[in-house]
């Protein structure tokens, strides 16, 4: 019995003096509470002083230092007011740092070359994402075509490689934040902004309304032309016997715009003012009248003059909004090509993300912020860009002939061809686009549609020098193609043909030789191939392509002395022949 009590007497004052031994659990766990809540508080309280300095630094325009308290704050105790304004100062740094560090060009030269050495490097290390960042890199400081075209290249093979997946990590332990700290309470402010930016949304989408409406009063205006002429008939009868009749006016001057009697119904209206000049709406019947018609100016005045006798009319306050609209989202569309005629393609990228947030349904922003990624090396961006601008437009061929262009620099021709020809079918008579249809035909082999493509384009450019020279090229090929495989009267036929688009042969024939080579070579006919390279060196023996085409088709044949031989003539001839060099090198690394 005395021992039991001594227990509990020794048990009861271990408790109290040293809690930890008795039931260190329960403790720690109390412990472990009571520091997490502490933890957040600090934090918080750290977070709010970093906040306000970074705000007294903002004042004081120390950008630099107010983004390193804001992201400090940030990192404290994270919140998505604090997120937004770590991206605001950013960019003002940003543009800061661009606007005190103007490099040269000589500069940006020597940078652009010490990434484009780096990215051969890693071509050879067969780290091809690596090296397309680097020509990215390399493009950006210094653009040129060169460039333009390794960053094509190896763009396709990055696209074509497929990715491994990424190898496990071991995982370093950190300091957690605890887990009612990494979803924290959203504040009134922070609901209210988000309110704000709904609001945005339904005005734009609002507009947007308006501006498909004003769309559409052409289509009213073509439907109505099937007026019926009685109408105005019986309306005019009307008001011989009630001229007063204001309601039957509006009509007739409606009949009027209907039948394109644009003037009578103006004098209507007119009228119509001088009877009741204080009357607002007849005013704005003026005003919609020169505003269906074009004339915007005189439409303002009028509008102008409604809203003297009737500040709140709404009908002239949605038309004078609707201009508004135009007008500052062609304000931001300028600001951005002349932001892009400058080379200053992060701006560029800025403000087409506000304008297609404004805007969402223009194409223009994707567009133009296409072709800023375009000229900085990003293909894969501008070609998503551009298809994304063509789904938002049925009218405008400004992305399209975009795309086809992204498409023929990167020897994608059929898919160049396709393009080009949704162009044609919004602007059948474009000498260009019809131009570069055929040409991406006929640098795919697509000979019967290249020379399709081109004879319609004849019809309305009879003398497009370009097409005299190749149209008859894409005849001869098919006139040899079809002798070589039996059908003599129909080679008879394209040998005539290319004669009468152009009987000067010696201008053409030579290359279209060549060119037939190439076609040959490409399917596997290595024998037709050689026989075309060496009539075309018949013909012109000082052109170096002609050798380069023999060296290639032998080197496929499997006869290297003979290719090497025909590169070495190629380079006798033209030592600054680079394919001709290249195959060289790897001619003899491989004899070797």
């Amino acid at each position: 019995m005395k021992r039991t009590f001594c227990y509990i007497v020794l048990t009861s004052f271990l408790f109290i003096t040293f809690p930890e031994i008795v039931f260190p659990n329960s403790v720690e766990n109390l412990q472990a509470q009571t520091d997490t809540k502490k933890a957040k508080e600090k934090r918080k309280s750290e977070s709010d002083a970093a906040y306000k300095k970074g705000l007294e630094k903002v004042k004081a325009k120390d950008y630099e230092g107010a983004l390193e308290e804001f992201q400090k704050a940030y990192k404290l105790y994270p919140t998505k007011k604090l997120k937004g304004i770590i991206s605001k100062v950013q960019t003002i740094v940003d543009k800061k740092l661009k606007q005190k560090k103007p490099a040269s060009s000589k500069e940006r030269k020597s940078e652009s070359d010490a990434a484009y050495k780096k990215g051969l490097e890693k071509v050879k290390a067969k780290d091809y994402e690596g090296a397309l960042e680097e020509f990215q890199k390399a493009y950006k400081l210094y653009p040129t075509k060169k460039l333009k075209g390794i960053i094509s290249k190896v763009q396709t093979i990055v696209d074509k490689t497929p990715k491994q997946k990424p190898q496990e990590k071991k995982i370093i332990s950190k300091p957690q934040i605890p887990e009612q700290l990494s979803v924290p309470m959203r504040s009134v402010s922070e609901l209210s902004d988000e309110i704000s930016l709904v609001q945005k949304d339904l005005d734009v989408v609002m507009d947007r309304l308006g501006e498909v409406i004003s769309r559409l009063e052409p289509l009213k205006k073509d439907k109505s032309k099937k007026y019926k002429p009685y109408r105005i008939k019986v309306t005019e009868e009307r008001i011989q016997k009630q001229p007063e009749d204001f309601a039957s006016l509006r009509e007739l001057a409606l009949e009027y715009e209907r039948k394109g009697a644009i003037s009578r119904a103006r004098d209507i209206y007119l009228r119509m003012i001088s009877e009741d000049p204080s009357k607002a709406d007849y005013h704005y019947y003026l005003g919609s009248l020169y505003s269906r018609s074009g004339q915007r100016n005189k439409a303002n005045l009028y509008y102008n003059e409604a809203l003297e006798f009737d500040p709140n009319h709404p009908a002239t306050i949605s038309d004078l909004s609707m201009f508004t609209h135009i007008d500052s989202m062609k304000v931001a569309i300028n600001r951005i090509r002349r932001n892009l005629d400058a080379g200053t393609y992060e701006e560029v990228l800025t403000l087409c993300d506000e304008g297609k947030q404004r805007y969402p349904n223009n194409y223009i922003f994707s567009y133009l912020e296409g072709k800023a990624y375009e000229i900085m090396g990003n293909i894969k961006k501008a070609k998503k860009l551009y298809i994304e601008s063509i789904n938002l437009t049925r009218r405008e061929v400004d992305p399209l002939v975009a795309l086809g262009d992204l498409y023929f620099d990167q020897g994608n021709y059929l898919y160049a061809s396709v393009t080009y020809a949704k162009v044609l079918s919004l602007k059948p008579y474009d000498i260009d686009i019809g131009y570069k249809h055929g040409l991406s035909y006929f640098y795919a082999f697509e000979w019967s549609k290249a020379t399709s493509a081109w004879e319609d384009l004849l019809h309305y450019a009879p003398n497009h020098l370009q097409v005299k020279h190749l149209l008859p090229q894409a005849y001869y090929i098919m006139s040899i193609d079809y002798n070589r495989i039996g059908y003599a009267d129909l080679s008879r036929k394209y040998l005539t043909s290319a004669l009468s688009v152009n009987p000067r042969s010696w201008e053409w024939l030579a290359e279209a030789l060549k060119n037939a080579g190439k076609f040959y070579r490409t399917q596997g006919l290595y024998f037709e191939a050689l026989d075309a390279y060496q009539e075309a060196v018949e013909i012109v023996p000082e052109n170096s392509e002609n050798y380069n085409g023999l060296g290639i088709t032998y080197w496929e044949m499997g006869e290297k002395d003979m290719a090497i031989t025909a590169w070495e003539r190629s380079l006798a001839l033209q030592p600054d022949n680079n394919s001709a060099k290249g195959w060289l090198i790897i001619a003899r690394r491989q004899s070797e």
